[in-house]
């Protein structure tokens, strides 16, 4: 699944979805509707329904519920709501970059906002207001299950307070108006070594991104000292 915002489509998701298809990985993209013509409302039971027919051709076992930005946050609500309709929990949920918190009420949000690339806040809080159709963007909704989150980073200025900051902004932003985490909710923060990672037949590094302007010099300067490139 994959939206910006839930209200556009981008050319770097279908490269992602062709990428896996000519490896031979089977891709089903629910096409919901879009804000603001469209809410959560349609999309949560089309998607369970798109999964339910899903699994009469392949088991449940070799299923990877995954999503883009909004849409990641989709895929997270709606494995959240499988055991009510009566059907398995997918092998693996791929959340990227996912938006767990439609009102970005998070303080560093603003502080991050210079150097996004993507939307501005007031904008994406207001698409999430009309992706919730009147309903409150800040109800997390009934306890969630048992959970474990894997992030998984490229090698660079990862210091420990670093991961520890990551993990308590994931918990947080899954806790959403809930006084605090669920202690059922586990994060696991994972580091890819440089090298070791790659796509389209060739190894990426993320030195590449330096000089893209999505990190800071201070950050970039981090980065480079880390993997003393």
């Amino acid at each position: 699944m994959h939206r910006t915002g839930c209200a556009a489509r981008t050319g770097q998701h279908w490269a992602l979805v062709g990428a896996l298809a000519d490896r031979g990985v089977r891709v089903g993209v629910p096409l919901h509707g879009l804000t603001p013509r469209h809410t959560h409302r349609e999309a949560y039971p089309l998607v369970t329904e798109v999964y339910r027919e899903l699994l009469d051709h392949v088991p449940a076992a070799a299923v990877t519920l995954a999503g883009d930005s909004a849409d990641a946050g989709l895929a997270l609500g709606v494995a959240r709501e499988l055991p009510a309709a009566g059907l398995p929990q997918p092998r693996r949920i791929a959340l990227i970059s996912p938006w767990l918190d439609l009102t970005l009420s998070h303080p560093a949000v603003r502080a991050v906002t210079p150097h996004e690339p993507w939307p501005a806040p007031e904008g994406l809080v207001e698409m999430g207001r009309a992706r919730a159709g009147g309903d409150d963007p800040a109800d997390a909704g009934p306890d969630a299950d048992v959970m474990v989150i894997d992030v998984t980073v490229m090698d660079g200025d990862w210091r420990r307070d670093v991961r520890k900051e990551v993990i308590e902004r994931v918990l947080a932003a899954l806790a959403g108006g809930l006084p605090e985490p669920s202690p059922a909710w586990w994060v696991t923060f994972r580091v890819i070594d440089e090298g070791s990672w790659g796509t389209r037949g060739t190894m990426l590094s993320v030195l590449s991104l330096l000089e893209t302007g999505v990190f800071t010099e201070e950050k970039a300067d981090a980065v480079r000292t880390a993997l003393r490139a």
